[in-house]
């Protein structure tokens, strides 16, 4: 037997809690049943986890290792069990396999639905963000209603692949391969609650590949012509978000980092800018502002005071996570509200570009003009891997990547 208490950090001082499906705990037990498999149980405080200790040492004594394979409720009745089968003659070991067959089959036999509310409640009080939560229950209970009326048990690895495989999803279309990879883990990681709270005893998800999101993925770009009457109409539109595109069209910033920058990451005097980890999706990172972009950028700058499309108003260390969460979970709206809005006005002048245009453009002319792989994944905090897959060979037009990266506000 083994047992984990959650500590502190000894850099940050903050205490590192012991993650499961999704969940924190402060200590786990990790023991073996009769039949040598690795069990866990996860608890919130450590003193339920020192009882819960003591309790399978002095049920070791009294009854052997079976003891270790049985629950709290499980430990009182096979402690009549045995009182039975002494007083009867009956082998103990048979009684007690026959005992806990039947709660096997009790918890496979719970209903699908109350499941999922089960899983809805629990992912409520988990420290993911609002948006998350509200994905993972839309897509579970989506599954339920495609499933129906059924018990957990019933609920097989061909199903899901079903499910996740209809035609008849997204309005007859079918889903594509990350939206399927989206709800594969919103399902693995509701059976893994369910398992946690012993309403479910497998993961019918688990042995489900992700989707190749790549095959046959062709980029989007933006002729340079259109970038420019599209930047001049952002920049009488809205300054602020003309600051953000030029942060994504020639620095190769994803719109998310793009839109929580600030100033003092940017320094115009030196022509670099710093990605900070907090903001990023893969890792920090420094970047030479090309000098078209630091035009862009010098005009803006008088006309816009915050970068970040919401402001914070304590540094990164100083904020706790819940305050973070939130940070990120209003930004990302703020994001999809500004994006639309900007969208829509220059569709008036007829100028429109296709969805996730900005940073293509910049991975295609980028690795087009400087013919280097590494510089180009570096910028874009990127694998090199991903920028040959997505842009090596997408530019037929060897006078447009120059084009691009001389574009200048009047």
């Amino acid at each position: 037997m083994k047992i984990t208490y959650a500590k502190k950090d000894p850099i940050t001082g903050q205490l590192k809690m012991i993650s499961n499906a999704g969940y924190n705990y402060m200590a786990r037990i990790t023991y073996k049943d009769h039949r040598g498999k690795t069990r866990r149980k996860y608890f919130n405080t450590k003193k339920e986890c020192n009882a819960f200790a003591e309790r399978i040492n002095e049920d070791r004594t009294r009854f052997g290792s079976i003891a270790q394979t049985l629950t709290e409720k499980e430990l009182g009745d096979a402690a009549r069990v045995i009182s039975v089968c002494r007083e009867e003659g009956w082998n103990i070991f048979e009684v007690l396999d026959f005992y806990r067959a039947k709660a096997t089959k009790d918890v496979s036999g719970n209903d699908f639905g109350e499941v999922i509310e089960f899983a809805c409640e629990k992912k409520e009080l988990s420290n993911k963000t609002i948006k998350h939560i509200k994905q993972f229950q839309t897509a579970v209970k989506q599954f339920g209603r495609y499933i129906g009326k059924t018990t957990i048990d019933c609920i097989t690895t061909k199903k899901i692949i079903n499910y996740l495989d209809d035609p008849n999803q997204n309005q007859g279309k079918g889903w594509a391969p990350a939206t399927k990879n989206m709800h594969r883990a919103h399902l693995s990681n509701m059976f893994e609650i369910a398992k946690t709270h012993e309403k479910a005893n497998e993961n019918p998800v688990s042995s489900i590949s992700k989707y190749n999101e790549n095959k046959d993925r062709t980029v989007e770009y933006v002729d340079p012509s259109k970038v420019e009457q599209f930047m001049r109409l952002v920049k009488q539109i809205d300054p602020q978000i003309a600051v953000i595109y030029t942060l994504v069209f020639w620095c190769g910033l994803r719109l998310s980092e793009a839109s929580r920058m600030t100033w003092e990451w940017i320094s115009l005097d030196q022509g670099m800018l710093r990605v900070p980890k907090e903001i990023t999706k893969t890792c920090k990172r420094v970047n030479k502002i090309p000098e078209n972009a630091l035009e862009w950028l010098t005009v803006l700058k008088p006309q816009v005071k915050e970068i970040n499309l919401v402001e914070r108003n304590k540094s990164f260390t100083e904020m706790t996570n819940n305050q973070f969460q939130l940070w990120i979970q209003e930004t990302d709206n703020a994001i999809s509200a500004a994006h639309k809005r900007v969208r829509w006005n220059t569709k008036k002048y007829d100028v429109k570009l296709p969805q996730n245009a900005l940073r293509h453009s910049f991975g295609t002319f980028h690795l087009a003009l400087y013919d280097n792989i590494g510089t180009t994944a570096t910028m874009m905090g990127n694998s090199p891997e991903k920028i040959r897959s997505n842009y090596d060979g997408e530019c037929m037009d060897k006078n447009a990547p120059a084009k691009f990266f001389s574009i200048k506000p009047v």
